[in-house]
């Protein structure tokens, strides 16, 4: 019932005023990221990778979520893990005002990848419980905003930055799955496993709301290397990764924000 309530219902409930409206959402699927960079609070981590590119950041009224201006487009960003709750987050900042979805984050590897290399799901296949609620069985793959994908495909290619793009399978939890599961789902071609994309791209599907996942390679789970065998080399390759996500998001915020 709470996907049909109207969004002015939202935004009075929360108190969301005209100037704290969200032209974009930013969201970022963290796991280990907090803890790599020796942070304990949440907005702390976030803020200190988005003060430096935003304006007049203020608090918006859901948990860790912030608000600031970039070039006169209103940039709200948040934390989230794990299908459910980023479905919630998501759906209220549409319910805000929100006309643009970017999730940033990371993900486990089923192809051989480097560690920290940049990653564009062109699809993902819904193997998580959050979308089944808005989608049902059917449409099991879900797409990002076609446009969106294909600038920043030429945008990598024009700045020589390396990068994969293919279908990402996300899933419930991370803690959960077997070696056989790894290797079939290899042999089945998906590119890497996550939390959230599916959840992004099916709200924008639902939303009529344009979205993007820019992800970046945090553990070859698909060659049997976990997060506990990263060394220091890329530890620091994956801290550089996550500066550049907000980069990047930054930069379809001004192509597509407004």
């Amino acid at each position: 019932m709470y996907n049909q309530v109207h969004e002015k219902k939202w935004q009075e409930w929360y108190g969301v005023t005209e100037e704290n409206k969200p032209d974009v959402a930013i969201v970022w699927g963290i796991f280990s990221s907090i803890m790599e960079e020796k942070f304990h609070l949440v907005p702390e981590f976030l803020k200190s990778h988005f003060e430096h590119y935003l304006t007049n950041i203020r608090p918006l009224n859901l948990p860790h979520t912030f608000i600031g201006e970039r070039n006169g487009t209103k940039v709200a960003f948040t934390h989230v893990y794990g299908g459910a709750y980023c479905l919630d987050q998501v759906l209220k900042l549409v319910k805000f005002g929100a006309k643009l979805l970017i999730l940033i984050g990371h993900f486990g590897g089923l192809k051989d990848l480097r560690i920290g290399q940049i990653f564009i799901p062109s699809s993902a296949f819904r193997s998580d419980g959050a979308t089944f609620h808005l989608l049902g069985d059917n449409d099991r793959f879900v797409y990002p905003t076609i446009e969106i994908e294909s600038w920043l495909h030429q945008y990598l290619t024009n700045q020589k930055i390396p990068f994969e793009h293919g279908t990402i399978k996300t899933v419930s939890t991370m803690t959960s799955q077997s070696e056989e599961m790894i290797n079939e789902w290899r042999r089945q071609g998906f590119v890497g496993l996550d939390l959230e994309t599916a959840v992004v791209f099916s709200v924008g599907k639902i939303h009529n709301t344009k979205c993007i996942s820019i992800l970046h390679h945090s553990d070859h789970v698909g060659g049997g290397r976990l997060i506990f065998d990263i060394t220091e080399g890329e530890m620091n390759a994956k801290k550089e990764a996550r500066k550049l996500l907000v980069k990047l998001a930054l930069e379809v915020v001004e192509k597509f924000g407004k």
